[in-house]
């Protein structure tokens, strides 16, 4: 009979200590799933503010692109507009100087938020649209004037015609970088708004 005693004792000591076991197991269970709840929830947090940290900094460069790809245009546009004239005298003069300063003033503004590329890109249009108002003002002096009845000499005509060609060139190079610009931002924009949305 003390073997039996024994043998329930022994039982009830690995009854107890398996017991002991399994609170502490369960113990320890709930303390890593609280711990691991608890991270989630610290990692989800952080994911959400770097998301409206992101979201803002593409919402900033769409206007700055919007703002690029417009002067971009319009610097090609007036130059065009000018060359057609044949004349430093016409009104559009006015506008793309205007155009050019703002586009110069805008480029280095902006310049930091710019990749390395694009703003090679932007400063040789910027570099090449000086040139072209140059030649115009020096077109536009009283003696060319006056000997070239109010018209670009043959000579200032075939720079500019030149630097157009230059402008135009890169105009096109600009444009399709900027625009590759926007429409990933934009895209971003999109995703990063709608994250459960999926694409096709």
């Amino acid at each position: 009979m003390d073997f039996v005693i024994d043998i329930l004792k022994q039982a009830l000591s690995l009854l107890v200590s398996f017991g002991l076991i399994g609170v502490i197991a369960f113990i320890c269970r709930e303390y890593l799933k609280r711990y691991i709840e608890h991270m989630f929830k610290e990692r989800e947090a952080d994911s959400a503010f770097e998301h409206k940290l992101e979201l803002e900094k593409i919402r900033t460069f769409i206007p700055i692109f919007q703002e690029i790809a417009e002067l971009v245009y319009k610097i090609r546009n007036y130059a065009r507009e000018l060359l057609d004239a044949q004349t430093p005298l016409h009104p559009t003069r006015e506008l793309y100087t205007d155009c050019c300063s703002l586009f110069s003033e805008r480029l280095y503004r902006y310049r930091a938020l710019i990749d390395k590329e694009l703003f090679g890109i932007l400063h040789r249009l910027k570099r090449l649209s000086q040139d072209f108002l140059l030649t115009v003002d020096v077109a536009d002096r009283i003696d060319e004037l006056k000997v070239n009845n109010a018209r670009f000499s043959p000579e200032h005509l075939l720079r500019l015609q030149t630097i157009y060609k230059q402008i135009d060139e890169l105009y096109l190079v600009s444009t399709e970088a900027v625009q590759e610009k926007l429409h990933i931002e934009a895209e971003m924009v999109s995703h990063r708004s709608n994250p459960d949305e999926s694409t096709d």
